[in-house]
């Protein structure tokens, strides 16, 4: 009799995880936005040595969309062309792999899911340190950001393009940029320049283009070198003609996302 409930115990708490491994894997499933990683340093040693890897890790992570399918793949909106491998263990970590930039090999331990947000430690080791990253994603609720037919503009032509198709193209892209500051907005309190493609420089309650880079993301977005210098010129042109006609809000990331709605409005009118 001992030993059967023994076994009924050892059963019955199997079941309780399966159960919770099941509603993790289903929890993940959707549209997410990584929102930032909150350190615990436990020594001088790890303070130094996080001190040096901070901002890779954040700019390898933070601010990004994520959608995860029900099929065990996932995919960064950043990296239309890859699709990584995610999966729930029966102990309620989380698996992420070869997703791209952040996401090659990434493990983290489930702590919590509250108000639509997931909290997840990452043991990050670091010359010879264990340091403890606790991560927060966001689900969204409206994922459209992360719709293939909102990331169209990320596939290169084919082919040459007309000055109106160029200057449709660029529009989508500023429109995509001012709808995803809109979202970094609501849920964060700061943003990233980097995990934008257009070459912008980013003031207060200002902004202005950055130097053409012939090896940037902007550039190979275009057809050829031609095309994209063209495009450059659009966008450099109407940020120059717009001048001080910038919005104003209650914070700057607000004003960004309204200022890129501008631009693509104005360029579409460009002669």
């Amino acid at each position: 009799m001992r030993y059967l409930i023994i076994l009924y115990a050892f059963a019955f708490a199997t079941c309780q995880s399966k159960t919770e491994e099941a509603k993790l894997r289903e929890t993940m499933e959707g549209d997410w936005m990584i929102l930032l990683a909150d350190h615990h340093l436990e020594n001088e040693d790890q303070r130094q040595i996080y001190g040096k890897i901070q901002d890779s890790v954040i700019e390898a992570k933070c601010l990004k969309l994520v959608r995860f399918y029900d099929d065990g793949s996932f995919q960064q909106v950043d990296y239309p062309e890859i699709k990584g491998k995610w999966a729930v263990s029966p102990d309620l970590e989380l698996f992420m792999g070869t997703g791209g930039r952040g996401f090659d090999d990434f493990k983290v331990n489930y702590l919590s899911y509250q108000d639509q947000e997931l909290r997840l430690r990452e043991n990050l080791r670091a010359e010879g340190e264990t340091i403890k990253l606790d991560w927060y994603f966001k689900k969204l609720t409206n994922g459209l950001l992360l719709d293939a037919s909102r990331n169209a503009w990320r596939k290169k032509p084919t082919a040459p393009e007309s000055d109106k198709d160029l200057k449709i193209r660029l529009g989508w892209i500023l429109d995509y940029y001012s709808r995803y500051f809109e979202l970094v907005a609501e849920e964060s309190s700061f943003f990233i320049g980097k995990r934008v493609m257009l070459p912008l420089r980013y003031y207060q309650h200002a902004m202005s283009t950055l130097p053409y880079d012939p090896q940037s993301d902007f550039a190979g977005l275009w057809y050829n070198a031609e095309q994209a210098e063209q495009a450059y010129g659009y966008l450099k042109s109407t940020v120059y003609k717009l001048g001080n006609k910038y919005p104003s809000d209650r914070n700057y990331v607000i004003e960004y996302s309204k200022y890129l709605r501008q631009v693509g409005v104005a360029i579409q009118h460009l002669e």
